[in-house]
């Protein structure tokens, strides 16, 4: 499989997965102010380890295919994206095997905030122009070189945006449930 057609193919998941979060917020929403019935809320509260292993899974094999299939090196920022994403897969399948979750979703919140804050950052520096590079030093990858660019928006950091949010909203939901 050639890089652009990769791109192609995350870049279509990601733009779906970004029209699932939507829909979910929204119907979570309109949940907690009575306008209407919440049977899609009520789905993701009862599968939110199964959103949070997918989603983050999602983004470990994606962010594996670039770095070790197609040979872009991650940047200071991508690893740090990573840090915060890759242990829900172990956390999420650990619970879903063991049929416990009890307070994972605050470890699951915080881990994906932080990695969000993380990638708006990191898409700061991809698309304003001039603004300091976390490779100044000469060292490492230049974290504001746009590898992908898809759809004129969707480059890696947007995916991991993506996958921590829609990760992040599976947990913020079951939370507001127990």
């Amino acid at each position: 499989m050639t890089p652009e057609i990769y791109n192609y193919i995350l870049a279509s998941l990601v733009l779906a997965s970004q029209i699932y979060f939507v829909f979910v917020l929204v119907s979570f929403w309109q949940s907690k102010w009575g306008k209407k019935s919440d049977s899609v809320v009520s789905f993701v509260s009862s599968k939110y380890l199964w959103m949070c292993l997918a989603f983050s899974l999602a983004g470990l094999l994606g962010s594996l295919g670039y770095s070790e299939v197609i040979g872009y090196d991650p940047c200071k920022l991508c690893w740090l994206q990573r840090i915060t994403l890759y242990p829900v897969v172990l956390l999420s399948a650990v619970a879903l095997y063991k049929k416990s979750s009890e307070r994972l979703y605050d470890y699951i919140i915080a881990l994906m905030l932080i990695g969000s804050l993380i990638a708006v950052y990191h898409i700061f520096l991809q698309f304003v122009p001039n603004s300091v590079d976390c490779a100044t030093s000469g060292q490492g990858v230049m974290c504001s070189k746009n590898w992908v660019l898809i759809y004129d928006y969707i480059t890696i950091p947007v995916m991991s945006l993506t996958a921590h949010l829609n990760v992040a909203l599976a947990a913020i939901i079951a939370k507001s449930k127990n």
